[in-house]
């Protein structure tokens, strides 16, 4: 019975970090091991970071071709000139993928409108991003387009998980990951499979650019920027050094001011947790370690011939049963179910860099402790 109920439970966690809806009671005490232990890969070196947060113009506004005044989108004269000056860079030396992270909706016109889709459309190893409350403006966006929404969770309204392969399709990293690698992910029921095993299809993303947050004066006062990027695109544009700075590089062009997610490793522009996305994927972040989930069937394996013997686990262990110290009785007291698995998250994440939900086991182990103490209760 003890090994039936750890294999439900271990099947039961994988199902739970599979989903964008779990993993998010937890913050504080991730938040708190990566400010004290945190060694998170950077890749700077890899990334050219675009800001468009000021780069705009005026478009007309129309739903169902009624026109509705004005509205401002990103200047789409100077993304134009971005993706030609991309192009023409050398096969040799050219850059490795385009992540452009922009709102194209329909009903959102400008003059530049079909050349720049015509470029979009044209321009190898590019990825837009889609919406699902949104519907794009031209039918020669589709090719190139994938999601990047996200979902919050059932205990916090941050950005936690990044789902890959959603209801409406592929999300953009998963697009990105497909196209340069030919793998992908595969639904199963409720299993997720990769060319290299058993997945999962939601991952927390850390930023794995290091961004640092700065003053920076203008003409309203001062504001935070997070740097380094280029400012806007008619400075990157403007500089004869474009093909140095994007050699072989993954380019990613977005809002980083205003388009950003408070996570629980802090403020995020969403540009860089889908990059952080792929990036996951890339490196295989997202495989499910057979040791792992070994670790825990034993883990839950433990706690649960403790639960149907009605004896502490701590007290199957010979030297704490043999002990006649008050002390360590009263300390090893306070080592619940709860605390156990809390423990064990702890040394998942900073081993393993894992994060898994310990919420759905500890509440069924209490209700298992529940019912056998009123079952075997004297009265």
């Amino acid at each position: 019975m003890s090994l039936v109920n750890a294999i439900i439970l271990t099947l039961g966690t994988y199902f739970m970090n599979n989903s964008p809806l779990f993993t998010g009671e937890n913050l504080n005490l991730y938040a708190g091991l990566e400010y004290m232990f945190g060694h998170n890969e950077t890749v700077n070196d890899s990334v050219l970071l675009i800001n468009i947060a000021y780069d705009k113009q005026i478009a007309n506004k129309k739903v169902g071709g009624i026109p509705l005044g004005n509205t401002d989108v990103t200047d789409r004269e100077a993304l134009v000139k971005l993706l030609n000056n991309l192009k023409a860079m050398p096969q040799d030396s050219s850059y490795r993928y385009i992540f452009l992270d922009v709102r194209f909706e329909a009903g959102e016109e400008t003059d530049f409108d079909d050349e720049l889709f015509e470029e979009i459309d044209s321009t190898p190893r590019l990825i837009i991003a889609n919406h699902k409350d949104i519907v794009l403006a031209s039918e020669k966006l589709k090719n190139k387009a994938a999601y990047c929404d996200y979902k919050i969770t059932l205990t916090s309204t941050n950005f936690v998980r990044y789902e890959f392969l959603r209801n409406e399709g592929e999300s953009m990293p998963l697009r990105v990951y497909r196209n340069l690698s030919g793998d992908s992910i595969r639904k199963y029921g409720w299993f997720y499979m990769c060319n290299r095993g058993l997945c999962q299809n939601t991952h927390v993303v850390k930023s794995v650019l290091d961004l640092e947050e700065k003053e920076n004066q203008s003409n309203e006062g001062y504001t935070k920027m997070i740097q380094p990027y280029y400012e806007n695109l008619n400075n990157i544009n403007d500089s004869s050094s474009l093909s140095v700075l994007a050699k072989k590089k993954y380019v990613v062009v977005g809002n980083m001011i205003d388009d950003t997610s408070d996570t629980f490793f802090g403020k995020i522009p969403n540009s860089v947790l889908i990059f952080s996305a792929f990036w996951a994927l890339k490196n295989g972040e997202n495989i499910v370690s057979p040791w792992i989930e070994v670790l825990l069937l034993l883990l839950f394996f433990c706690i649960s011939l403790s639960l149907f013997s009605q004896r502490p686990i701590i007290e199957k262990i010979s030297w704490v049963k043999n002990s006649k110290s008050k002390l360590l009785r009263f300390v090893l007291s306070f080592l619940g179910y709860s605390t156990i698995l809390l423990i064990a998250t702890i040394i998942l994440y900073l081993c393993f860099g894992v994060i898994s939900s310990i919420w759905i086991p500890a509440f069924y182990f209490s209700i298992q402790k529940a019912y056998f103490t009123y079952k075997y209760m004297k009265v």
